[in-house]
């Protein structure tokens, strides 16, 4: 949890975190379980689970048109508000968890990328369509 050497008070420093969490999330979400804590969240509730599950849709759609990929994945790719786990960058425990993450999102764009160069913007003049 801590990553190095724990806090001069551990006990009060997770208690604080626990506040913190239940505060953000609701009571219900963080569960006390023998010898610890349980984050019950549904996956909708997960920002990372929900990009996975909507690329994960797109790569396995049949009969989609360009435009519904180019739409899903652009919505997708939007949750991304920079890398992923950023508060915990350093922790040794989130690094592969993070990597992982990044590669989904540039397979995403490369998705993407794919789509749009198959089918291009049908332009008007100077303005796409």
């Amino acid at each position: 949890l801590w990553d190095g050497s724990p806090p001069a008070s551990p006990r009060a420093t997770l208690q604080t975190y626990v506040h913190r969490l239940r505060g953000s999330l609701g009571s219900d979400a963080l569960c006390t379980r023998a010898g610890g804590y349980v984050l019950e969240v549904k996956d909708d509730d997960v920002d990372a689970l929900r990009f996975e599950r909507t690329v994960r849709d797109v790569q396995h759609a049949d009969d989609v048109t360009p435009r519904w990929v180019a739409l899903r994945l652009g919505e997708a790719l939007a949750w991304w508000r920079g890398p992923a786990l950023v508060d915990f960058a350093g922790a040794t425990w989130a690094q592969s968890e993070a990597d992982r993450l990044e590669s989904v999102r540039l397979g995403a764009l490369e998705m993407l990328a794919n789509k749009r160069d198959k089918n291009p913007p049908k332009k008007h003049g100077n303005i796409p369509l």
